[in-house]
């Protein structure tokens, strides 16, 4: 490798590109962007199927006030939550059909949010409609859209569909800082060495499947010794590739291959204020053929995963309280902050143009 290390060549190609990437991020307004756009339109984690089907449900979620439901044909929905006839609570009310049904006067509003039954009249007026956001199940998890609507569809693992893969049941963490600094945490390489005792083998590679998608591929050599690494590399194997799909910083896909196994992690990185992110994650394992093993096997295999990967997740939860984004602050090594700060900064760019990439 002409005389130099993995870790040189990854410093040595900051020196060459970093100083490059960091003025260049000095000179946008991406720090002002990142402080007024605190809820990109992407698509959100709102609530379990489970929590749902035993009612309405409100939540303070993306700097709205927020009604998600179940229709009696199990269609979910999510408006805003306050009814547009006087104000009143809509989760106080009940579902009746496919509508929900404010308690106060009892007008009902369909998963559009247009309002179809009001009792004292047969004249429903124009502004009689709640501000509605798609709603799509998956997993036993209901998710919907921040926006108008949706310029994607909910995303996957590539080539992949939900049914070739068998989920544990999801965990929900909270972290004190704001939402991007959580996809920014997935293309650190220095805390995979210094937090997870992962060692880079070559340098990470970074593309743009779609221009609202950032992938990185990096390899690692798994150095720790604690009961988890061991027994990671007893039954998988002592390397790791692990590649990151970051949707929108909102929606993040981790797949991690072994030499005799492998892993799928789905982040979804909800802003509950502008310093308080949750983080609703779902680990899982690739189907089995057989029905037997995909009935009995298959959930003990997903869910010894989400044991190991969330123990190694939680790790980060406090080295991330409190952190924030600043260009100032960079240096050399942060290469990979820099691009990936400027492919969010163009996913700014496309929210300030009405959802247009």
């Amino acid at each position: 490798m002409n005389g130099m290390n993995t870790n040189q060549q990854v410093n040595g190609r900051s020196s060459a590109t970093t100083a490059k990437a960091a003025d260049s991020v000095h000179e946008t307004s991406l720090y002002q962007n990142l402080a007024t756009i605190q809820y990109p339109p992407a698509w959100y984690y709102f609530g379990s199927v489970k929590e749902l089907s035993r009612g309405p449900v409100s939540k303070q979620l993306v700097g709205k006030s927020l009604v998600g439901f179940l229709t009696e044909s199990g269609k979910p929905g999510v408006l805003s939550d306050r009814c547009a006839h006087m104000g009143s609570q809509l989760a106080g009310g009940r579902v009746v059909g496919e509508t929900l049904q404010c308690s106060l006067h009892h007008w009902q509003f369909g998963t559009d949010g247009c309002c179809t039954h009001i009792p004292a009249t047969d004249n429903i007026p124009s502004f009689a409609r709640q501000a509605n956001y798609s709603a799509v199940i998956r997993d036993g998890s209901v998710y919907f859209f921040n926006g108008p609507k949706p310029d994607f569809p909910l995303p996957f693992f590539d080539s992949l569909s939900p049914d070739d893969l068998v989920a544990a049941e999801p965990f929900v963490e909270t972290v004190q800082c704001p939402w991007y600094m959580l996809g920014a945490n997935a293309v650190d390489t220095q805390h995979f060495s210094i937090a997870h005792d992962r060692t880079l083998l070559q340098l990470p590679e970074v593309d743009y499947p779609d221009p609202l998608a950032h992938r990185t591929v990096c390899h690692f050599k798994i150095a720790g010794d604690s009961i988890g690494d061991r027994l990671t590399k007893y039954f998988g194997g002592g390397t790791v590739r692990l590649q990151i799909t970051d949707w929108c910083s909102t929606m993040v896909f981790a797949h991690a291959t072994l030499a005799r196994t492998e892993s799928f992690g789905m982040l979804s990185i909800v802003p509950i204020t502008p310093d308080r992110t949750l983080v609703h994650g779902t680990i899982m394992a690739r189907a089995s053929a057989g029905s037997f093993q995909r009935r009995l096997l298959d959930p003990l295999r997903a869910a010894v995963r989400r044991l190991l990967i969330r123990n190694f997740l939680r790790s980060d939860i406090d080295r991330l309280s409190g952190t924030n984004y600043s260009p100032h602050s960079f240096i050399e090594i942060d290469a990979q902050f820099a691009d990936y700060f400027q492919w969010l900064m163009r996913v700014s760019e496309r929210i300030n143009s009405g959802n247009k990439t």
